[in-house]
């Protein structure tokens, strides 16, 4: 709920990608394919999030974007650390200060509002610990 009723700042990328919902709106799939091929908004490097963006798009309101990628981000996040206190047979204590710290030190706005860096770095992060559990 917090995410959904962000109001980003005139610098912040949150607006910018609001400007870019608005214009996928508008567009259809073939369109959004000659963006990635054209490389316009450097969609040729992060193709997943211009499809990622186009999903969004076709909801009613822009701000379901942050709210999304919050969930997203904090649902892996959670989902980590559960993996890991199951494989490693952490106690319930141990799994809260877990949480807690990862809720705590985790920039939050920064991921609500940089869409793209915070999915990159928590996919990047999230993949890692996949591999070594």
């Amino acid at each position: 709920m917090l995410a959904y009723n962000i109001e980003p700042g005139e610098t912040d990328d949150l607006s910018h990608y609001f400007y870019v919902l608005d214009s996928f709106r508008e567009r259809e799939i073939d369109e959004l394919n000659w963006y990635i091929d054209d490389g316009k908004y450097d969609w040729d490097t992060f193709r997943m999030g211009a499809y990622y963006f186009y999903a969004i798009s076709r909801l009613p309101n822009n701000h379901f974007l942050s709210a999304i990628t919050i969930l997203i981000v904090y649902g892996s996040m959670f989902a980590v650390i559960y993996r890991a206190s199951r494989h490693f047979n952490i106690c319930k204590l141990y799994l809260f200060i877990a949480t807690y710290f990862a809720v705590s030190t985790y920039w939050y706005y920064d991921t609500a509002s940089g869409i793209r860096n915070g999915l990159a770095f928590f996919n990047r992060f999230y993949l890692c610990l996949l591999s070594s559990c």
